[in-house]
């Protein structure tokens, strides 16, 4: 019942926004009486807490993919797929970015939780970022802010298009291609600070 729970609330995310989940609408699409919903969750914050692991599992199974690519192929080829890979998830399932990048976070915990899984998925790209040094395809640059900065270019064309202010899908399109493009070339160029 507890996957089942969690599937429905998954499945909410495809008509509803984060915010908009509730205990009532899980329980009408699982088919049950809400008092089933607290058999399970304490609270509607431990669901949402539940969802984010879920996703976290997902992304663990495939960074393992993306790591094991990176052993034998170019680097710059195995993170610009990955990238790719996370913007064509994040355009399929438009609300679970939302869940994990927009929804403001206020229960201690779970906010906690959601900062830890940031960090270590930053981390992990930082690893791949570091490979990329080391072979001499990236210059040498902090991993963790260069990690950050190339998240922070390819993630911000759809977090306008979610708040609106690139309303025009193909024009967010072409914005994350170029987006893309100038991650990539961060990686690439030497350092110019302009200071």
């Amino acid at each position: 019942m507890r996957n089942r729970i969690i599937d429905a609330a998954f499945a909410l995310l495809e008509e509803v926004d984060p915010e908009e989940i509730s205990i009532r609408l899980i329980a009408e699409r699982v088919g049950v009486s809400h008092m089933v919903f607290y058999t399970y969750f304490n609270n509607r914050d431990a669901l949402i807490q539940a969802l984010i692991e879920k996703q976290q599992e997902h992304m663990n199974k495939q960074f393992a993919g993306i790591m094991l690519r990176a052993e034998q192929e170019k680097i710059h080829v195995v993170l610009l797929d990955a990238l790719r890979l996370y913007l064509e998830k994040a355009k399929l399932r438009p609300k679970g970015f939302q869940l994990l990048w927009l929804m403001s976070i206020k229960h201690p915990e779970i906010f906690t939780q959601h900062k830890n899984m940031f960090q270590k998925n930053i981390q992990r790209l930082a690893d791949l970022i570091q490979i990329g040094m080391d072979r001499g395809e990236f210059i040498q640059r902090d991993t963790f802010l260069a990690a950050l900065t190339i998240l922070s270019i390819v993630a911000a064309p759809l977090i306008l298009h979610h708040l609106g202010r690139i309303p025009d899908k193909k024009m967010c399109d072409q914005i994350m291609k170029e987006s893309l493009d100038a991650a990539m070339q961060y990686l690439s160029r030497k350092k110019i600070s302009f200071s």
